[in-house]
């Protein structure tokens, strides 16, 4: 049996009908959102949004998972 990053990413990928997902407050390691990231989130076909609060991820991090997603924003408090 697959790790729940493992098994919530290939849900992500496979999925035809997710168009939004909530992943706030999930209390995970920064490696567990970045695989999540990578392996579901920029494979996704149906996804056309994603709410992240609350994730307890520093300004750095928050900023690695924004590469890995390719998300540049105009203005945000957590700008690099």
């Amino acid at each position: 049996m697959g790790s729940f990053e493992q098994s919530l990413s290939n849900f992500i990928h496979c999925s035809v009908t997710l168009v939004h997902l909530n992943i706030s407050g999930m209390a995970l390691k920064l490696d567990q959102y970045l695989s999540i990231a990578e392996h579901g989130l920029r494979k996704s076909r149906t996804l056309l949004s994603v709410h992240m609060s609350g994730l307890g991820l520093d300004d750095h991090q928050i900023t690695s998972l924004r590469k890995c997603l390719n998300v540049y924003e105009a203005f945000s408090a957590h700008a690099a």
